[in-house]
């Protein structure tokens, strides 16, 4: 597909904001900046070592609710990387709040 057709594929599907947006962009104005969103989804073992706790303890912590899973085959789950993040940052800010 060339260049000419994605930009009419994406002019021809964008909203309004975004075509504002696009204006913006090839202005070379400063446009806010959106972080990527981490779609990864992460067994039992690679949660323990991002965390830095034992697979039990993550077992535990996927069963109390405390981290969401997500089923991807019968008996398979992951837990989304995005939760994995947002525990880290809540364990962070609760650590730097009591100190």
């Amino acid at each position: 597909m060339s260049k000419e057709m994605i930009i009419g594929r994406i002019v021809t599907s964008a909203t309004d904001t975004q075509l504002a947006q696009i204006r913006d962009i090839l202005d070379g104005k400063a446009t806010e900046t959106v972080a990527p969103t981490d779609r990864r989804l992460l067994n039992v073992r690679q949660v323990a070592q991002e965390i830095g706790l034992s697979k039990t303890t993550v077992w535990r912590l996927v069963n109390e609710g405390i981290l969401p899973t997500v089923e991807v085959r019968a008996g398979r789950r992951r837990v989304p990387s995005e939760a994995v993040t947002e525990f880290i940052n809540r364990r962070n800010r609760s650590v730097h709040n009591a100190g």
